[in-house]
């Protein structure tokens, strides 16, 4: 943990462990990620999901006094939201996932938890506009967006511009082999991502 600049405590490994534990059991069922056992899940998707957090924390937190409120499209097999949500329990989370079998194992992972402010969504992010209103912590909080392995930069910025506000920012993680979706977005960010043991590169873009 503090390899990738987070501070680790007891409920926090519980809740990593728990949530491993529950899509592995998943998987060997419904086929939720290509990791098969525990080694590959830790590789190839949790750490990268935990790389994100501080930058996550350090953006969000410094810009408003308000509790973030991330959507996270494309939620999948809960990565990055769940993990994101795992360290911050107080965030508002809502996980977009229009699978059917992906959205009831994101049901049961946040029951499992004990998350109770991360709200699966089983529908595509284009008729969520209403829930999210709902969801919304306060009429001052700002949505913002994060997504990981859903597609390219230009089609996410379509997808959520519909549903973003002023100050809305987007979120995405990437290999390090990004530089040519970012020619059409000059002002966007890119955060490299320390992943200990791990013999690829991530980015977080952050699009404004």
């Amino acid at each position: 943990f503090q390899a990738l600049g987070l501070s680790s405590d007891d409920r926090l490994i519980d809740r990593l462990w728990s949530f491993t534990a529950l899509l592995l059991k998943w998987n060997r069922t419904y086929n939720l990620t290509g990791a098969r056992d525990e080694t590959a899940l830790v590789r190839e998707h949790l750490i990268d999901s935990l790389a994100a957090v501080p930058v996550l924390t350090s953006r969000l937190t410094s810009t408003s006094r308000d509790v973030p409120f991330l959507v996270d499209v494309g939620s999948g097999a809960g990565f990055p939201g769940i993990v994101v949500a795992a360290v911050h329990p107080d965030w508002s989370i809502a996980l977009v996932e229009p699978n059917s079998k992906k959205a009831a194992f994101l049901r049961q992972a946040v029951a499992t938890l004990g998350l109770p402010h991360v709200h699966p969504i089983g529908a595509r992010l284009q008729a969520s506009e209403r829930i999210l209103t709902d969801l919304s912590p306060s009429a001052s909080t700002i949505r913002h967006f994060t997504c990981r392995a859903v597609a390219s930069l230009a089609d996410l910025v379509s997808l959520i511009r519909p549903l973003a506000q002023a100050q809305s920012r987007l979120f995405a993680l990437k290999s390090r082999h990004v530089t040519e979706e970012l020619t059409a977005y000059p002002f966007a960010s890119v955060h490299s991502l320390r992943i200990p043991s791990l013999d690829h590169e991530r980015t977080l873009v952050e699009i404004p």
